[in-house]
């Protein structure tokens, strides 16, 4: 992560209450509700887990864009795609599980397919050292694009890493990939970047690869 990076974060951090060192997931692709007899509804869109202890919720304000923590949502059961999840803290496990898995898989094959469902899948290489294009296009459902974390990524064990996404996917309105958009946001807090302008925080959306450089550069 750059100083300016850096220092948007704690600033923001400072402002808000909410501590920006720590990941964030978001929630905006998953469902919930209050009760075990309740009706499954899709979550608010500035909603945050927040990887920590305690599992907190960070809310985003949408006119001044801070940060903060609510307990609104603490007693709910959470819904991704198919997995369901008693509360908070399971999800947080989940999610924390999933991110560990992501760097082992990413050191064994060199790149690795992020799902909107949540899972973590291994890529073989087809070209032997290589993903060829097909894959790369298969692989995220649509015409590729490649985002370079341009240096900044060394402290999250991401460097040399690329991420690879559908270049329309924004367009299409495909749903917020919560692991990938966590990676994203590590690397660039919320409060670094915005989508088009509109202060809104950025995010990554549809199935993703997350791959090495070398696999994608044709490295020995």
């Amino acid at each position: 992560m750059s100083r300016t990076a850096q220092e948007v974060a704690l600033n923001a951090a400072a402002l808000t209450g909410a501590d920006a060192t720590y990941p964030l997931f978001s929630l905006h692709a998953l469902q919930m509700r209050p009760h075990a007899g309740g009706e499954w509804q899709d979550c608010p869109a500035r909603l945050f887990l927040q990887e920590r202890d305690e599992a907190r919720i960070i809310a985003l304000c949408g006119t001044t864009s801070r940060q903060f923590t609510t307990s609104t949502y603490d007693g709910f059961s959470f819904k991704l795609g198919e997995r369901g999840f008693v509360d908070r803290f399971q999800l947080l496990t989940f999610f924390r599980l999933q991110r560990q898995l992501i760097l082992q898989l990413l050191d064994q094959t060199g790149a690795v397919r992020l799902s909107l469902g949540g899972d973590v899948e291994p890529v073989a290489l087809e070209l032997g050292t290589n993903l060829s294009l097909d894959q790369m296009q298969e692989a995220v459902g649509g015409f590729i694009s490649i985002h370079s974390w341009d240096g900044e990524q060394q402290a999250h064990k991401l460097d040399g890493t690329c991420l690879v996404l559908d270049e329309d996917g924004k367009d299409a309105r495909k749903p917020i990939n919560a692991l990938a958009t966590c990676l994203w946001y590590l690397v660039y807090p919320l409060g670094t970047y915005s989508t088009a302008g509109q202060g809104a925080p950025d995010y990554i959306v549809g199935d993703v690869l997350l791959a090495r450089d070398s696999v994608l550069r044709g490295d020995d």
